[in-house]
Formats: structure tokens, sequence, C-alpha cells
């Protein structure tokens, strides 16, 4: 859609009843994907909630999941790298609210069962390759640590940023602010940038 648009934009003001016209239809086609995944998964997706995915076998929702308003779904492949890297599941029951963003591009997030995510939460499955010599946005996305594993009855603080190569083991509790970097264990409780150990839930 962007470079559309860019192309689009070439043209000058004839391109703004193109862009119209481009806007209905993806806006239409927007209202039927969510119908269609609210469907299949049997779950509720807010209207608001965005959902990019390249294609929707890289997709799993669990039954009863929500998903709320302004929530960013994105599973797409590297442009620059291999295909079919990137997947996105999330466990049956789990409640994702508003204003989070879960990108499974060029790699899998995995969410288990009744989990609870709040607000403003970032949960990144790859970060861009670094080498000097090249744009780092022109370069593949990183494969050695391209995933995040999430347990079941895991509870995701508002603000959180989860780092690629990242396990969260059963139980978790991540609090609030906390920039997750390393493995959680089972009912561990973390906080902190870089995320600590506080204590084990009891």
């Amino acid at each position: 859609m962007r470079k559309l648009f860019l192309s689009i934009n070439k043209i000058g003001l004839l391109g703004i009843p193109i862009k119209f016209i481009v806007y209905l239809l993806s806006s239409f086609y927007s209202k039927l994907k969510h119908f269609y995944y609210e469907t299949k998964f049997k779950s509720y997706i807010h209207p608001k909630a965005l959902l990019l995915i390249q294609n929707s076998k890289q997709l799993h929702i669990g039954e009863g999941v929500f998903i709320g308003a302004n929530t960013v779904l994105l599973c797409i492949d590297d442009p620059n790298g291999a295909a079919g890297q990137s997947f996105l599941s999330i466990g049956k029951g789990t409640s994702i609210g508003e204003m989070n963003n879960i990108r499974a591009a060029g790699g899998r997030i995995t969410i288990g069962e009744k989990c609870i995510f709040s607000q403003y939460i970032s949960v990144i499955a790859a970060n861009h390759l670094i080498a000097k010599d090249q744009y780092m946005i022109d370069q593949a996305w990183d494969t050695q640590k391209n995933f995040v594993e999430i347990g079941d009855d895991v509870w995701v603080g508002s603000g959180v940023s989860i780092m690629p190569g990242v396990r969260i083991g059963k139980g978790a509790i991540l609090a609030a602010g906390s920039v997750v970097t390393k493995d959680v264990g089972e009912y561990e409780i973390v906080a902190g940038v870089p995320a600590r150990l506080m204590k084990h839930r009891s």
C-alpha cells in the first residue's frame, strides 16, 4: 500500500480521486477481513484493530480471544530475506487490550492461553541487521533471534516491550514499563529496564 500511494503521489492533484477510491476499497476489504477472522477463529476483534497479515495461513487465533481497539497485529515476511519465516499464534481465551503492537515480521510469535495484555505493549519478533556498509532499512532481519514465546497465564503490564529471542514461562508477570531482553521463568515477576527478577508468584 505504501508503494502504491507513493506512486499515486507522483501524479499530483490528479491522484487525489484515485487515492480516495483506493482508500474506500481498502477500508471495505479491511472490514471483510475482520469479519472473516472473527468468524473463522470464534473471537472478538475490535473494528479499529489493524490486521496486517500477509498470508492467513501464517495466523492462528484461539477461540474466545479478545483484541482491543487500535491494536496492530502484523505478520509479514522479510522483503529482503527468506519467505515463510513469519507466524503469529494467540492461544484461546487470551485478552489483548488496546493500542498494542505485536509484530511477527520475519519471525514467530506464540502467545499462550488465558494471557492478559494491558495497553501500549510491543512484542517484536526480529530486528534489522546493522552492517555499516548498507542502509539498515535495506538489510534483512536477523534470523538468529527471530522469535518470542509466551506461555499460558502470563500478565503483561502496560508499556512493556518484549524483545526478539525471549521465552516467557507460564504464569509470569511482566510489570508495567519493563523492557524484557532475557528469558523469564515460570511464575516469575519481573520489572525494570532491563527487566529483572523481583519475586515469584505464591
